[in-house]
């Protein structure tokens, strides 16, 4: 029932990104996390690589964290997303860039739409013939443990810096006064700090680039061991 719940959205949500012109040749991945107390779970849905996570302090362990990836990436990377793409009629290649490899889903044959996160709204130039880009949502249930803590959601520009285990680590120490806002504040800070000093760094990209940061964090209440 959630996975068709959440298809129909993402379905209808896809259809409003054809109102703007910009949508063809641009995109929005999309996570949602839905946090059920009664249930004592998460409910999970997500396009294209805007991870989330779960974590919290691991019992018995100083300093030590847990971590739950709750998401995987819908990239030209994975090997499902893949196999999905070329059973749509297209075809990954690898490009040599600013020295290093990178991966873009193609039409086959065609020398377009070349895009590299596979799953999102909007850029319909990879929706055309056939599906290579698709708006349908992954789906997962995450049951509560005891250590689960704190939630993060973020887009690639703060995972591209900063680890998963990392990160929990962070936001934890914003939890005893329950500040999330605090704690999206920083982690979104250190990944802003994290891509300056690599462009400055690295000639190529000493323009002061950086990718969208964007960071949601939700305490959650103690689960019962």
């Amino acid at each position: 029932m959630y996975r068709e719940q959440m298809g129909s959205l993402f379905a209808s949500l896809d259809m409003q990104f054809e109102k703007s012109a910009i949508a063809f040749s641009s995109g929005s991945t999309a996570t949602i996390v839905q946090i059920d107390p009664e249930e004592g779970r998460l409910g999970v849905a997500w396009v294209g690589d805007s991870r989330a996570i779960v974590g919290g302090s691991s019992y018995g362990s100083k300093g030590l964290v847990s971590v739950k990836t709750l998401t995987t990436d819908h990239t030209a990377w994975s090997v499902s997303e893949g196999w999905r793409i070329h059973a749509a009629g297209g075809e990954i290649k690898e490009l040599w860039s600013k020295g290093s490899i990178h991966k873009y889903a193609y039409y086959r044959g065609e020398d377009y739409p070349g895009i590299s996160v596979t799953r999102a709204f909007g850029d319909f130039s990879g929706k055309q013939s056939s599906k290579l880009i698709s708006h349908l949502p992954d789906v997962t249930l995450h049951t509560f443990n005891p250590s689960d803590q704190v939630v993060i959601v973020a887009s690639d520009g703060l995972w591209d810096k900063v680890s998963n285990a990392q990160a929990v680590g962070i936001a934890l120490e914003f939890k005893d006064n329950w500040d999330a806002k605090g704690a999206a504040t920083k982690l979104a800070e250190l990944a802003k700090v994290r891509w300056d000093a690599e462009g400055s760094a690295h000639h190529h990209d000493a323009s002061g680039y950086r990718d969208d940061i964007s960071v949601l964090v939700a305490f959650l209440q103690p689960q019962p061991h």
